[in-house]
């Protein structure tokens, strides 16, 4: 299974609002722009992931983007189901006030943006019990997002609530300039 802590996106959000891309509601320009201007790098969680994940990697270069590195490693492609992604919906707002561009902008931000210094983890089944124990103990919110699946190393499928392929244009910051 693949899991992610707390909520990827918001520190790429506080950029974007930073550089005037988009318009957040107020509490969320507060907390996207704090996420990104001090990060909080989840070292607790990864030590406590210790004899419980089989690998974890910090969400630096966009979710996509790491997550495709796991796989990479690991010889494995991966299934992300877009319905168990830590939600945003409110950010968006609801009925008449519904923005969707703010949605989509804050989507892409979730999957390919970086710098939130969350972990992208997997872990057998067999272990969902000490990951709840471990979200306990930290107060921190772990999200089971996936699976990894038979398939070419390194591929990243995301899914719509249909189990339906979704693709996305951006995956992530490319350290070495190749189309991402």
């Amino acid at each position: 299974q693949i899991w992610v802590s707390g909520r990827p996106g918001l520190a790429s959000l506080g950029l974007a609002q930073l550089q005037r891309k988009i318009e957040l509601p107020g509490a969320w320009q507060r907390l996207c722009i704090a996420a990104l201007e001090k990060p909080r790098p989840r070292v607790a969680l990864g030590l406590a992931l210790k004899g419980v994940a089989s690998a974890a990697i910090d969400v630096s270069d966009g979710l996509l983007a790491d997550l495709g590195h796991i796989a990479e490693r690991s010889g494995c492609a991966a299934a992300l189901q877009l319905v168990k992604l830590p939600q945003l919906r409110d950010l968006a707002g609801s009925g008449a006030s519904y923005n969707a561009d703010l949605r989509r902008m804050a989507l892409d931000c979730q999957l390919a943006g970086g710098d939130d210094y969350e972990l992208c983890f997997t872990a057998p089944g067999t272990q969902n019990l000490a990951i709840a124990q471990i979200a306990a103990r930290l107060e921190l919110p772990l999200w089971n997002i996936g699976e990894m699946t038979a398939g070419p190393a390194g591929d990243v499928t995301v899914l719509d609530p249909d189990g339906k392929p979704v693709e996305f244009a951006r995956k992530g910051y490319d350290h070495f300039g190749n189309p991402a």
